[in-house]
């Protein structure tokens, strides 16, 4: 089982990122480790010890088991470009047409109006409403 252990975890090491230590560092978990023991080495679960003394054994084999990043989303995409460079020029466009009427609008609250405007009650300050 020692071979078949490091069969499944040798071509996944790492090494120390700050590189101030020879130790190496697996991105699979001692229970993926198992899984893939099942999966690829035709191992029974009843034939395999628990996660924790697969822990140990990766520990003595020299590797460390370390949390995975989650990944950082790019702060710059092309879409995102396309959308701004599209925008800025129906602005400049815009600006140039003097016949050009704009409006803000806050697209993120929801107001309601008519009857449905503070639950269908009228304002004493609207007489006409």
């Amino acid at each position: 089982m020692r071979d078949d252990i490091r069969a499944i975890v040798e071509p996944q090491p790492q090494a120390d990122p700050s590189l101030t230590s020879s130790r190496l560092y697996t991105r699979l978990s001692a229970a993926e480790v198992r899984r893939q023991l099942i999966r690829q080495k035709g191992y029974c679960d009843a034939d395999l010890p628990t996660e924790e003394v697969i822990r140990q054994r990766l520990n003595q084999f020299g590797y460390r088991l370390k949390r995975v990043a989650k990944t950082k989303p790019q702060k710059v995409i092309a879409e995102t470009e396309a959308i701004f460079a599209n925008v800025n020029d129906v602005n400049q466009a815009a600006d140039a047409d003097e016949h050009t009427l704009r409006l803000s609008i806050d697209a993120k609250a929801t107001v309601k109006i008519g009857d449905y405007d503070r639950g269908g009650k009228k304002s004493e300050a609207d007489p006409g409403g």
